[in-house]
């Protein structure tokens, strides 16, 4: 089971960082191709502005640790569902569980993944961005996915599909990244619910993830 777990863990970091780095750094080599449909459009759109955004505020290297700690942060609450996907992460277990327990929990799945990734950007280069299709995914079209590749010097090239929706105030929100047939969420879930078996639920994932975040600040200080 720890194998696994291990495993799983590496996986889920790695693919994170393929796609957050995607999300906030590549768009600045992106080239763009048609999406079918005004929504898919605003999808394709959403997506690029992230990027250009990202790359005028993040790749400084004047910046601090902390201060790019903020600004990725800043945008990863404005563009990104955390609390969806942190909840669906919970599965079963966030059924019975305390309000106050949810919520903590939510903070701290925000921090994590914001002290993970916030401080890999200039680990990549020469990769490009490409955006392939956009479809509507539902009757309504509130559902939308955007495919797209990044395309590294060696000409590989690795295929990635973000799943959006438009909320009711008309604003895109990501909830879901496939890089290479693996969902970012479905990953995050595996890891956490070793998780939450062994240490008996959610108060044992807070104390887990608490102690990573305390790890990760003493390390930087």
């Amino acid at each position: 089971m720890k194998r696994l777990i291990k495993h799983q863990k590496s996986r889920a970091l790695k693919a994170w960082g393929a796609v957050l780095w995607m999300v906030f750094f590549v768009p600045f080599f992106a080239e763009s191709a048609d999406v079918p449909s005004d929504k898919g459009e605003k999808a394709q759109k959403f997506i690029q502005d992230l990027g250009d955004r990202a790359i005028k505020s993040l790749t400084g290297k004047e910046l601090t640790i902390q201060e790019r700690r903020h600004r990725f942060e800043k945008l990863f609450v404005e563009d990104f569902d955390y609390e969806r996907i942190g909840k669906f992460v919970l599965g079963r277990f966030r059924h019975g569980s305390a309000a106050d327990d949810i919520e903590r929990y939510l903070r701290l799945f925000k921090s994590t993944i914001v002290t993970t990734y916030a401080a890999r950007f200039g680990e990549y280069n020469n990769e490009k961005f490409k955006t392939t299709s956009g479809k509507v995914g539902d009757a309504k079209g509130n559902s939308l996915t955007v495919s797209s590749q990044i395309i590294r010097p060696n000409d590989s090239k690795i295929m990635i599909e973000w799943h959006l929706y438009e909320n009711k105030q008309g604003l895109l929100k990501i909830y879901d990244v496939v890089v290479e047939g693996v969902s970012m969420a479905l990953t995050q879930r595996s890891e956490f619910t070793g998780i939450l078996q062994s240490k008996s639920g959610i108060k044992g994932l807070i104390e887990e993830l608490e102690k990573r975040q305390n790890n990760s600040n003493s390390a930087k200080s």
